[in-house]
């Protein structure tokens, strides 16, 4: 009888940072073997026990633990995402194909937002779009 391999839901979630003037995005993709693992709190949860086995059970997990002063966060996640015995400790409690994707600093987010408007039909056209940036006219009240 063939096996089949598990089932796995693709799962991303955004992770904010808002602290005084540093603002920060991150992505965070990953695979799941288990739809439970799509809601936040399982998925958090779930994360936090494998990089907590990790950091007790190999020594390059203790060694990131030390390296991060005992506050490893998202931004620590990204430098260690690819290490094998990391992506081992994440795949036996379901998560694999981690993905960390870290923004820069966000200089200013009102630049910038979910409800900016993509078009603008007064926008002047370049001869040859790809040659400069394009820069719209000033706005009038």
């Amino acid at each position: 009888m063939a096996s089949h391999p598990t089932a796995q839901t693709q799962v991303n979630f955004l992770v904010t940072r808002l602290d005084g003037d540093d603002a920060r995005i991150a992505s965070i993709s990953a695979r799941v073997t288990s739809p439970a693992l799509s809601e936040l709190e399982a998925f958090v949860n779930t994360l936090k026990l494998g990089l907590t086995q990790w950091a007790t059970q190999t020594d390059e997990g203790r060694n990131a633990w030390s390296r991060s002063s005992h506050d490893f966060n998202v931004g620590d996640l990204d430098h260690v995402q690819s290490m094998p015995s990391l992506i081992h400790h994440l795949q036996t409690v379901g998560i694999t194909q981690l993905t960390v994707e870290l923004s820069p600093h966000l200089i200013d987010l009102n630049t910038w937002h979910y409800d900016t408007i993509l078009i603008d039909p007064e926008m002047e056209m370049p001869s040859s779009p790809r040659s400069a940036p394009i820069t719209a006219p000033p706005r009038t009240s």
